[in-house]
């Protein structure tokens, strides 16, 4: 029930056409822009790329974020599961989605899935079977509905939804040191800080002191396997279940891959060379690219763009550096909005983007 609450919309129930979006604490709108706003302030004031993009299109935005969340729940139980739930009650009726924005975020999504799925937190699954497409979607369509925190067409509280909560509320509280960068990096006791992690703005050399967001430098190559198929089946998955709908993969980098080092190694979960980062980001967008044209999902990277501008200052923190802060979220919801023109979705913005308005 707490998406109906979302300001990045008009109506209390989303009117046709609207827009989803899904995806870990970047749905959500985690960032320093949401640490800054007057918390008090009804309707709540602006505090991320949703609530932009419904003022550039001027539609209904839905955010369905779980801080935490890999993309195995969140596209796949969190979507369907909220709009089931608010159907289970007489008081509403919600229509599907017209448009769907799947963010996948690259700083730790694979850690995550890999992490849960190795300790069987989504129901144990036949190993052998894993890649096993027929099987595996028909896990997928069991977890989902398993997954559920309500009882259809039953609204009161139950030994079962506190148990779910009380689990949900111990698996969040894991994900939060996760998902504040540098909390579980082990960072050793004398680190020369203008050799590592040290970033160009304008020509100009900036040392950023500590670690930086980016869990997939750590990863095998079977790893980077069972990531990519979980991705694939994930959005396979949610793909058949809404196949009227616009359906769009949005790329975000790591933190760490925003920005143009000047000194020789970064330092993430691991101490590697800086051409070695920018390697196996690009190995990402591109995998990440081509799972989407499978799916025949519009693809929008949001690297080069963000990369673009980080170059001229830091788009993340200073409180929160794991996510976008105000002027990272209005570019960020730039580039969405102007790939969403460009491929038909919309035919104008009703107001001047923030990169048009700040050359």
């Amino acid at each position: 029930m707490r998406v109906l609450a979302s300001s990045s919309k008009d109506n209390l129930i989303p009117k046709t056409p609207y827009m989803a979006i899904v995806g870990d604490s970047y749905a959500k709108g985690n960032g320093d822009w949401f640490l800054e706003v007057d918390k008090s302030e009804l309707p709540p004031p602006p505090y991320q790329a949703a609530h932009l993009l419904h003022e550039i299109f001027n539609v209904d935005v839905l955010p369905i974020g779980r801080a935490g969340g890999d993309f195995l729940r969140t596209y796949t139980s969190d979507l369907p599961n909220q709009i089931d739930y608010i159907n289970s009650m007489w008081l509403y009726s919600m229509p599907e989605p017209d448009m769907i924005l799947f963010y996948y975020y690259a700083g730790n999504d694979f850690e995550d899935i890999i992490h849960r799925m190795g300790r069987n937190a989504y129901g144990s699954y036949d190993k052998d079977k894993l890649y096993d497409e027929k099987y595996f979607q028909g896990w997928i369509d069991k977890f989902s509905e398993n997954d559920r925190t309500y009882f259809p067409l039953v609204n009161f509280t139950s030994v079962a939804y506190i148990g779910k909560v009380t689990a949900d509320y111990l698996d969040k509280a894991k994900d939060s040191v996760v998902a504040n960068f540098g909390d579980t990096t082990a960072v050793p006791d004398k680190v020369d800080w203008s050799k590592v992690n040290v970033v160009e703005f304008n020509g100009h050399p900036t040392q950023v002191g500590k670690p930086m967001q980016n869990f997939s430098l750590g990863l095998t190559d079977e790893e980077f396997k069972f990531g990519f198929y979980m991705l694939d089946q994930s959005l396979a998955y949610v793909c058949k279940k809404y196949p009227h709908a616009k359906k769009a993969l949005v790329y975000i980098p790591s933190m760490m891959d925003c920005y143009t080092f000047v000194s020789p190694l970064v330092m993430s979960e691991k101490t590697v060379t800086a051409a070695e980062c920018r390697e196996n980001e690009l190995y990402m967008e591109k995998e990440v690219g081509n799972i989407a044209e499978k799916h025949g999902l519009l693809y929008i990277d949001t690297s080069p763009g963000l990369r673009k501008e980080a170059k001229k200052g830091f788009l993340h923190g200073p409180m929160d550096f794991a996510h976008l802060n105000k002027k990272g979220y209005h570019i960020f919801a730039d580039i969405i909005a102007h790939k969403l023109l460009q491929a038909g979705w919309f035919t104008k913005m009703n107001k001047v983007s923030y990169l048009d308005e700040n050359k």
